[in-house]
């Protein structure tokens, strides 16, 4: 029933508005013979039908969403930031939304917790990069949240590329 009421309002206010523009429009008479003679004389109004909602409330078409991701992207509080979006089918690959994939930005707080997973699955727990211990390395980044660490440790591993083979063999 909620989503039947979320078409009301816009409903009656479309059907008010054709109402009011019917009583308020001249007559036209239209003389055609075919329906391509009545398309010539009259210019195409184009009507943009939103997606049907999915009966699961925890669901989202994939058509919604570069309004939806694009609507919270753009709010003034956020606006301002870096974005590197991509949202594929795990199955075939098929992308549904993509907004800088490929630009290369300073990794985010979840890119961090990958690369120190990865770097403590592929280095002895002794190692040491450079003249800093790898639990260090591991600390500084997760716990400051230091993004010059977090790059440096992400070259030391091998790379984007590197993380997820590594990752990928725990399963």
């Amino acid at each position: 029933m909620k989503s039947v009421g979320q078409w009301m309002k816009p409903l009656a206010m479309l059907t008010c508005t054709m109402i009011n523009w019917a009583a308020i429009a001249p007559q036209i008479q239209a003389s055609a013979r075919s329906a391509t003679d009545l398309g010539s004389s009259f210019a195409p109004v184009e009507i943009l039908v939103p997606p049907p909602e999915n009966q699961d409330s925890d669901r989202v078409c994939p058509a919604s969403l570069p309004t939806l991701i694009d609507g919270i992207i753009s709010r003034p509080s956020v606006a301002r930031a870096n974005w590197g979006i991509m949202v594929a089918s795990l199955s075939d690959g098929n992308v549904f939304y993509s907004h800088n994939a490929s630009q290369s930005l300073i990794p985010a707080s979840n890119v961090k917790l990958f690369t120190t997973a990865a770097a403590l699955q592929k280095f002895d727990p002794n190692a040491k990069i450079g003249t800093t211990p790898l639990d260090e390395w591991v600390t500084i980044t997760n716990t400051n949240s230091n993004n010059a660490y977090a790059e440096a440790l992400l070259r030391q591993v091998g790379g984007v590329g590197a993380v997820k083979d590594t990752l990928s063999q725990l399963g």
